[in-house]
């Protein structure tokens, strides 16, 4: 600070600091472009809480439940309110986080047996070994399928799940040969 001019007076002269909060800008991105959100950058004044639904206008993904943001490696926002996420006028971008959803499968097994009638899974992941070979005598397991005409792609314990809600997966089975010998 520099004086303009001095004065002989012995004035007493008051000098007041004054502190403007910082502003900063919150960007929404989705996790690896996958899913889909709307949503209004957000300009935040430090220490004011804001509440993220108020520029959100929707978060969406198949198969997934919104389950907060991600501000770094080490800090997610679960309950939605976002206050003090950095200390520089910068833009802070907070990308979505999913949990995947569960279903249920019920199996038709076709008269077969030796599996279970419905198990849960989670979208995203492998059936798993619940999704097991049936049996069913003078028959021969042909897939699980998710028709009854068998059309389609055949299910197995390794075929990632991809349907995003409850369903059925249908056994399918061939008829063994039956050799008949004719005695004259």
């Amino acid at each position: 600070y520099t004086v303009a001019s001095q004065s002989t007076d012995k004035a007493v002269v008051n000098v007041y600091a004054r502190f403007d909060a910082i502003k900063y800008t919150v960007k929404y991105t989705v996790a690896e472009g996958e899913g889909t959100i709307t949503a209004t950058d957000l300009v935040a004044t430090y220490d004011v809480e804001y509440s993220a639904g108020d520029y959100i206008t929707g978060a969406t993904r198949t198969g997934y439940a919104f389950a907060g943001w991600k501000v770094d490696a080490n800090t997610t926002i679960t309950d939605g309110k976002i206050k003090n996420l950095t200390t520089a006028e910068e833009t802070v971008t907070l990308t979505a986080v999913w949990t995947a959803n569960k279903y249920t499968v019920t199996l038709n097994a076709n008269g077969g047996t030796g599996v279970e009638s419905s198990f849960e899974v989670t979208f995203g992941q492998a059936y798993g070994d619940k999704l097991a070979t049936p049996t069913k005598e003078n028959y021969t397991f042909a897939g699980w399928y998710d028709n009854d005409e068998f059309t389609g792609t055949v299910y197995t314990a390794d075929t990632t799940v991809a349907t995003a809600a409850d369903h059925v997966l249908h056994a399918k089975f061939t008829a063994n040969p039956i050799t008949v010998t004719l005695n004259a």
